[in-house]
């Protein structure tokens, strides 16, 4: 199975040539050694570019990431995923992607590092990472290339035997009458136009062409008596409409008048114009009752008078009171 896997991706799926760098096991960059801890400067364009990879990217280490690449698989069926190393120069040395388990496609080598895109190739400190790993991501979901698995060998089945086809049947002519003219005959009708004319209304085809043109002219005209049968019952109709639309116009006119005359009314009864009428006559019986007191005082009346005119006056007193305070706790009983 190895060898069919070297052999076919050597054969279908020539690898790029890639950077030193790229290739292999893992290596140190070619830059110096730093046994400090990156600058800041550094470390905040570190964050920025890991900052843009897709979220399903999970950490393993701040140096290692691990990306599934959903639906790829190797030839074997082993989902695949994207690893993402990143040296401690990184951004200004480009990244290490790698794909496990290796998957046979032109963008990595058989031990799955990959040199492409351009961008990974030709690296530069301002490059997206994040972009570049969506490239590649969406790049093997689309030409991502499995081993053919080889079937084994079997006896083929028997061929059928082949059975004679019939005959095929001459295609009817769609003008048999025309098929049984002579050449003569075909001459006259095509330099003569009235021979032709005739010969025309003399087959079936035109004449069953023309009856149904006539059975359709009888419809329509039938079908247009019918209606025109049907006029006075419309016109009937119209002017019932407009004798319904006047009357509904009267009553409009009508019921806009009444609704005036109810929302006058309405406005004499509200609790606007009654409360201060009850007052008004709250403070009169007040009044009336201190005038039937003084003229008791100035023996003006006798007991009895006073006594009868000031119960009246005090219970129309009481009675106005309490209309007062019914509607002042209920503005909505008028």
């Amino acid at each position: 199975m190895q060898n069919s896997h070297q052999s076919f991706a050597s054969s279908r799926l020539p690898v790029l040539p890639m950077p030193p760098k790229m290739f292999g096991k893992f290596k140190k960059s070619s830059s110096p050694e730093r046994t400090s801890s990156p600058s800041a400067s550094l470390m905040d364009r570190r964050n920025q570019q890991v900052a843009t990879l897709p979220h399903r990217a999970t950490p393993q280490s701040s140096t290692h990431y691990i990306l599934p690449l959903e639906g790829v698989q190797s030839p074997q069926g082993i989902p695949a995923s994207l690893h993402i190393h990143l040296p401690p120069s990184f951004p200004d040395v480009p990244p290490q992607l790698l794909v496990q388990p290796p998957i046979p496609h032109a963008w990595c080598n058989q031990e799955g590092y990959l040199g492409m895109p351009r961008e990974l190739r030709n690296w530069s400190p301002d490059n997206n990472l994040g972009r570049i790993v969506r490239d590649i991501e969406r790049e093997f979901k689309i030409r991502s290339v499995y081993q053919i698995p080889v079937q084994p060998a079997s006896i083929p089945p028997p061929q059928p035997i082949p059975q004679p086809q019939p005959a095929p049947t001459p295609q009817q002519s769609a003008w048999p009458e025309v098929d049984s003219l002579s050449v003569d005959m075909l001459e006259t009708l095509l330099s003569s136009p009235e021979a032709l004319h005739a010969f025309y209304e003399s087959l079936d085809a035109p004449k069953q062409i023309a009856q149904i043109h006539r059975e359709l002219l009888k419809q329509s005209e039938e079908l247009a008596q019918q209606n025109l049968s049907q006029a006075p019952v419309i016109e009937d109709l119209q002017s019932r409409l407009q004798n319904v639309t006047g009357s509904i116009q009267v009553e409009a006119q009508k019921h806009a008048q009444l609704l005036a005359a109810y929302r006058e009314e309405a406005e004499r009864f509200s609790p606007q114009r009654i409360l201060p009428l009850i007052e008004n006559a709250i403070q009169e019986s007040e009044k009336a009752s201190d005038e039937i007191s003084e003229s008791f005082y100035k023996g003006q009346i006798s007991v009895d008078e006073f006594l009868k005119q000031y119960k009246e006056e005090r219970k129309r007193f009481h009675q106005r009171s309490s209309v007062k305070e019914i509607i002042t706790s209920n503005p909505g009983i008028l």
